[in-house]
């Protein structure tokens, strides 16, 4: 059997498939600067749209989670997740 195939037998790896707060609203905020920057509006609308979304499901009773797994937030937000949730914002 190729080494190729030999893999396929072997247990599946865990996967890291959630999102965190912190490190899209860094990607939004520089979503936003490079819209503006090259004059893509479509840029810009995603960014808000993507800030929106994080808005409306990671802001939970008054509360930033820290991240979204699926469709459940879950953690409490750390410093930098205030941080990049807040430049986004400003962008």
């Amino acid at each position: 059997m190729p080494k190729l195939y030999a893999r396929e037998e072997r247990p599946q790896q865990m996967r890291d498939d959630k999102c965190l707060v912190s490190g899209n609203g860094l990607m939004s905020g520089a979503l936003a600067d490079a819209g503006a920057t090259f004059a893509e509006p479509a840029w810009i609308a995603s960014s808000v749209k993507a800030l929106d979304t994080w808005r409306s499901k990671a802001w939970l009773q008054g509360r930033l989670r820290h991240a979204i797994k699926g469709t459940e937030a879950y953690g409490s937000a750390f410093l930098d997740d205030y941080a990049g949730l807040a430049g986004a914002a400003i962008h």
